[in-house]
């Protein structure tokens, strides 16, 4: 085999490594769903549906909870660690001589708001950007890393198997052509 075939092969297989690693970069980026002030959340419920459909993914940026408007749509924590994502409705100031701010909040196809306020404290930030459709993708990735990983990286080894193999028929043929 000649100089040129081996760099070219090891070129391809580099490619493929480093494709492998991007894709595996930005779905750990996901699972760890903060990186640098941002929040990276999947929309699991239609109670935004008219702005935010079910299956989105929403990008929040943290922020001073004193920055936090009326009519700012907020991802926020729950007791029970879920996340959700509704649009502030009222803000008290020093709620329940807390200290602190707290936000009614209410999904907007919901007819009635939230029930419990919102202390500024489990706000996890502000949505600064929503995507239709990739949450659920996303979420789909999260919940199968695995499966996902596996099926890639078969589909990875077989794209570089079928890339060596017919380019060295190809090159056999190309050999085999007279000169005229």
């Amino acid at each position: 085999m000649a100089k040129t075939d081996k760099s070219t092969r090891r070129g391809r297989v580099g490619n493929a490594i480093f494709y492998l690693l991007l894709i595996l970069v930005v779905i750990g980026t996901l699972l760890l769903r903060k990186v640098g002030g941002y929040s990276f959340y999947t929309v699991l419920t239609p109670s935004m549906q008219s702005e935010i459909p079910q299956g989105s993914l929403v990008i929040d940026k943290k922020i001073n909870p004193n920055e936090i408007r009326v009519g700012d749509d907020v991802t926020y924590l729950r007791e029970d660690n879920s996340t959700v994502t509704h649009r502030v409705i009222a803000i008290a100031e020093n709620y329940d001589n807390s200290g602190e701010r707290g936000f009614q909040t209410q999904g907007i196809e919901n007819e009635l708001p939230d029930q419990l306020i919102v202390y500024a404290a489990n706000v996890v930030g502000v949505v600064k950007v929503k995507i239709p459709y990739i949450g659920s993708a996303l979420y789909w990735v999260a919940q199968h890393l695995f499966i996902t990983l596996a099926v890639f990286g078969v589909v990875v080894l077989l794209y570089v198997s079928l890339k060596t193999f017919f380019g060295e028929r190809k090159k056999e043929k190309d050999a085999n052509v007279p000169l005229l």
